[in-house]
Order: C-alpha cells, then structure tokens, then sequence
C-alpha cells in the first residue's frame, strides 16, 4: 500500500522521545470520535519519529481506523502524506457540513474527501472550518 517514497530531509535537530510520543499521540493517537481525522508527512513519521510505516498502519487499523498513504503527487507533501481517519467519525463531520462542501465542490464520503485535502481552501471560511472539525480542532468549534 505505501510505496517508496523521497525521504525527508534531514532533521534540523533531534527530538525528544517525550517530543515524539506527543507528536504522535497528538496528530495520530488522538484519532477517533472526537479527532476524526489525522496526518502526519510519511517523512517526519520515518526520519523523525523513527516508526516503521506498516506497524503503525497495522496498529491504527486494529483499533477500528481507516488508514491512508498518499505519495507526493496526490497529496502535495514532499515525501507523501500519511492519513488515518475514524469512518463513522468523520461521516457525521462530513454529512453536518454536506451543504457546504457540495457548495464547494468537494466530495462527502469520508475517503474522498481525505484525498481532496491537497487543495488549499483559507479563501473558503465555512469549508476551512468543516476541515478544522474534522481534525477535531478545538478552535473552530462554536462556544
């Protein structure tokens, strides 16, 4: 599933085991009800974090998550994107803001709209603020 892909660059400076268990727990960890959806650079995973791709595939699969690798071209990050989403978390994200990513042209089942991530969308507030929720940002959630 996850192909070779260019490797990252060498890190500026090395990272803590506590920098890297947060790093993970927070971008990937968290995934699930209330974090539908999380991605780190498949480069940062390997050079920085060290983790070998298809354990943590093998890892987050287990516990009920949908998981996917993008290369470069797919996803525009330089050494591929790594994905994992909680399905039925981020189906009641997407069919909450059906009418505006229908507005905006973007698909509504949960795989689809993961590999239409690459697109950037600042200049779409309501769209930018679904994807937000769907990363379980805090920040866009109404007080």
């Amino acid at each position: 599933m996850f192909e070779r892909l260019r490797r990252h660059p060498k890190p500026e400076r090395e990272y803590s085991p506590a920098e890297i268990e947060s790093l993970l727990f927070n971008s990937l960890g968290r995934v699930g009800k209330d974090k539908p959806l999380g991605y780190l650079p498949i480069g940062v995973l390997t050079d920085i974090c060290k983790v070998d791709i298809d354990e943590l595939k093998d890892e987050l699969e287990a516990r009920g998550l949908m998981v996917l690798g993008l290369n470069e071209k797919e996803s525009s990050v330089m050494t591929g994107a790594f994905f994992a989403y909680d399905d039925e978390a981020l189906s009641r994200v997407l069919e909450s803001g059906r009418q505006v990513l229908e507005r905006s042209g973007w698909p509504t089942e949960p795989e689809a709209f993961v590999r239409h991530l690459n697109i950037v969308v600042r200049e779409n507030p309501d769209l930018y603020a679904l994807i937000e929720d769907a990363y379980g940002d805090l920040k866009s959630k109404k007080q």
